[in-house]
């Protein structure tokens, strides 16, 4: 391959390339807090050029808590049993629903599912959501199944284990974890995520993080050097 070919695939490169921060939220489905935070900072910042800096983990689990017996479990959630049901549907949507290329329908499913579903309803949103983000029936009926089911209980089991990993209690509800664990920081995330997020992106930020990124920012200035005085001896 000649020098300006290898030039022009590595910026092409570079354009679909970005820094990923990892951003784990630890939430529950029912709470006032994760609502607002899920639905006016995390999913504007994931609605934008910022998605592609981040590495999201979604953790529907918060200060519940869950016994397990042989096939029998038995969840207990902060705010009721009708939590329970919204935690574990979104469980099971995160594993279901096909990530191609990315997390992009987890996450706008999930943002529906938050900001239509009411403690006082009995019905979650399960399929409004799926019809509002044009989510396949085949994948609908395979969420609504394993909300059903012990596979769902498992789900949700895994992400309460995770939960108690981080923190056994967790303190609060949402925790935002951007990059590590910071307690100021996590909360000034509930209130300011995107200025979070920015700070902890080191190169080539985007414009959302009121600088221009650019596609050849996102690479070190050592790596280019040497690649601009190639092309420019053969040219």
């Amino acid at each position: 391959m000649s020098t300006f070919a290898f030039f022009i695939v590595f910026i092409a490169a570079g354009s679909a390339y970005a820094q990923k921060v990892p951003v784990t939220v630890y939430y529950e489905s029912l709470c006032p807090d994760s609502i607002k935070f899920y639905t006016n900072q995390l999913y504007p910042a994931w609605n934008s050029s910022l998605k592609s800096f981040m590495d999201l983990q979604l953790v529907p689990f918060g200060k519940s808590n869950y016994t397990h017996m042989g096939d029998n479990y038995t969840f207990t959630c902060h705010h009721g049993e009708k939590e329970c049901v919204g935690n574990k549907v979104q469980a099971c949507a995160l594993k279901l629903i096909p990530a191609t290329p990315d997390m992009d329908l987890q996450v706008k499913y999930i943002n529906c599912l938050m900001a239509m579903a009411k403690s006082s309803v009995d019905m979650y949103p399960t399929k409004s959501c799926a019809e509002e983000v044009k989510l396949g029936g085949d994948v609908l009926e395979k969420i609504e199944s394993c909300a059903t089911t012990n596979e769902g209980n498992d789900y949700l089991a895994a992400l309460g284990d995770k939960t108690m990993k981080f923190q056994n209690p967790l303190i609060s509800v949402p925790t935002v974890v951007v990059d590590h664990y910071d307690a100021k920081e996590k909360d000034d995330a509930r209130n300011d995520f995107k200025s979070v997020l920015c700070a902890h992106i080191k190169d080539g930020k985007p414009a959302e993080c009121g600088k221009s990124g650019s596609s050849v920012a996102m690479y070190p200035a050592a790596l280019l050097v040497p690649l601009l005085l190639a092309f420019s001896i053969r040219l």
